[in-house]
């Protein structure tokens, strides 16, 4: 079944133009947002070239395969940091536990506590560094963007309808249903 048309306008831009129910974008703004994706310059820690990296990247491809290749000599040269089944302090109340996975911090009882406090913590620093980029996205999103298919007037926010509601309207769409419907004799 194919996607059924609506005239819709364009969040970035304000320009009208037809599209499916869940698109918020014309065609040429949603590839310059796709252009803008987290995928970025970045600049290398170790070396100081530029490279296209995610968020979290912090070397180009040669430093960080030469950094993982130290990191794996180490390994081989000093074993586990610790066994599994070994005794370790909690980072987070500072009793001991037993480790059951190499990358355990906290004891069974902080764990999802501690991660969630990092969690919160990253996620205010993220919102209060890009306050003002948040607040433009989410007000835009409260607005109501879809038009009627069949006077062009503001769809009613918050549903999926795609006429304006007014009865001639509701009426001209139900028999638009059945025009192209062939007639059996």
């Amino acid at each position: 079944m194919a996607r059924r048309s609506v005239i819709r306008i364009c969040t970035s831009c304000g320009a009208e133009f037809t599209g499916h129910a869940r698109q918020f974008q014309c065609d040429a703004c949603s590839a310059a947002g796709k252009k803008n994706s987290s995928i970025r310059m970045r600049v290398c820690q170790d070396c100081g070239a530029e490279f296209q990296g995610g968020p979290r990247a912090k070397r180009c491809p040669a430093c960080r395969a030469k950094a993982e290749s130290e990191r794996a000599a180490r390994y081989r040269k000093n074993g586990y940091a610790r066994k599994l089944g070994s005794t370790d302090t909690c980072e987070h109340c500072g009793r001991e536990y037993i480790v059951s996975n190499g990358r355990q911090r906290y004891c069974p009882d902080c764990r999802r506590e501690a991660v969630m406090a990092a969690d919160r913590s990253q996620g205010a620093a993220y919102y209060t560094a890009n306050r003002d980029k948040i607040a433009e996205i989410r007000s835009g999103k409260r607005i109501s963007l879809k038009r009627c298919v069949i006077c062009g007037g503001p769809c009613p926010p918050g549903t999926n309808a795609v006429t304006c509601g007014k009865p001639e309207c509701v009426s001209e769409l139900k028999k638009s249903y059945y025009k192209n419907i062939p007639r059996q004799p």
